[in-house]
């Protein structure tokens, strides 16, 4: 399990691309979350608390499950972080060293819905986008929800890997 720090929706699906290509059915996991998704959870969860030193404009939970070996997966999750280093794809990353890390990064997405609750009135959604163009969508959709709607709040998050989001 890793929580790998981007730019953008744009560079979270190349993410997705490579950690498919390397991984395949092994990716068992990989989920979409912006700054304000974690700034919400850590504000209202007093146990998650921000993963990275500075903050990020995106993040990506990625979970690799292999049947083979402990060795051999993290040997192929280590590659594919490395790769994704050295490409540009990521700006920053955390690998679970623990069960219990692990479970830690999977409650920033978990918490995600109630902090935002948490927060007051909101509005939510749960809809369908082709997976490649989830980048294209949520930068056109912010922009004229932004425009129309001056000071609104974006808690953007979803299966990235099912084109599905919140």
């Amino acid at each position: 399990t890793a929580l790998a720090a981007l730019a953008s929706p744009h560079a979270a699906l190349k993410l997705l691309e490579l950690a498919q290509s390397m991984l395949g059915p092994a990716l068992t996991g990989f989920e979409l979350m912006s700054q304000m998704c974690l700034s919400l959870v850590a504000r209202h969860f007093t146990d998650c608390a921000a993963p990275f030193e500075s903050p990020h404009p995106w993040c990506v939970l990625l979970e690799s499950s292999d049947s083979q070996s402990e060795a051999h997966a993290t040997e192929r999750f280590d590659a594919l972080m490395e790769q994704a280093f050295e490409s540009g794809l990521i700006a920053d990353a955390l690998i679970a060293q623990s069960i219990a890390q692990s479970r830690r990064f999977w409650a920033l997405r978990e918490n995600i819905s109630e902090a935002q609750a948490a927060e007051g009135k909101n509005i939510k959604h749960d809809i369908s986008v082709p997976i490649s163009s989830i980048g294209d969508f949520v930068e056109s959709t912010n922009a004229a929800i932004a425009a129309a709607f001056p000071g609104v709040r974006m808690v953007v998050f979803g299966h990235l890997g099912d084109g599905n989001l919140h």
